[in-house]
């Protein structure tokens, strides 16, 4: 696992070390400066996850393009991806067309998505064996590490999240985790346009 981790290029570590250069200043500006608006709802940090999930769900897609096989498990991973977007930007507050509010958000939102998953489920479910086989190839794979990583540090946001035996700054820590969440998932929708040919 570690090495598939650290097995990076050049677009994987400049992410890496924007991610790491950023929570510096961030956890500086917090602890030194209390700007708390740094990681408050729909703060500065929050939109960096959902530009960043914006991103992972396109590049993900773009795999999924590309590629002649295995695209019903990167079309997992995009969907995925757009399902926490979704969940971290608030489409109801926006001026646009209440048909997008109606699909971007709440009973809409879940109706589609759960829909979407159903059906990917369904239709992985018909060729059982073959999807058996290429979902455990994944898993072991670059961009399935990197994946499994990110919801790792997903859960730990959400360990930060409930914890408030830390009495400052609780939120700081669940949101820097959820995004650097985000950042191996986005570094997963890059690996995945080698998967399976180099994973």
């Amino acid at each position: 696992m570690a090495r598939r981790l650290l097995d990076i290029d050049v677009t994987s570590a400049a992410i890496i070390s924007a991610w790491f250069g950023f929570t510096l200043w961030a956890a500086y500006s917090v602890f030194h400066y209390n700007h708390v608006y740094i990681y408050a709802e729909n703060g500065l940090i929050e939109n960096m996850q959902a530009c960043i999930l914006a991103i992972a769900s396109i590049v993900y897609l773009a795999a999924v393009l590309g590629k002649m096989s295995e695209k019903l498990i990167i079309l997992f991973c995009s969907l995925l991806c757009l399902s926490f977007f979704l969940r971290e930007v608030d489409v109801e507050r926006f001026d646009i067309p209440y048909a997008l509010i109606f699909i971007g958000s709440g009973a809409g939102r879940n109706t589609i998505l759960t829909a979407a998953f159903v059906a990917i489920f369904i239709y992985a479910g018909l060729k059982h064996s073959h999807y058996k086989k290429a979902a455990v190839e994944f898993a072991k794979s670059r961009p399935g590490w990197l994946l499994m990583a990110g919801g790792a540090f997903l859960l730990t946001g959400y360990f930060f999240e409930k914890n408030y035996a830390i009495l400052h700054h609780h939120v700081f820590f669940e949101e820097i985790n959820e995004l650097f969440g985000y950042v191996l998932i986005l570094l997963s929708s890059i690996a995945a346009k080698t998967f399976p040919e180099k994973c």
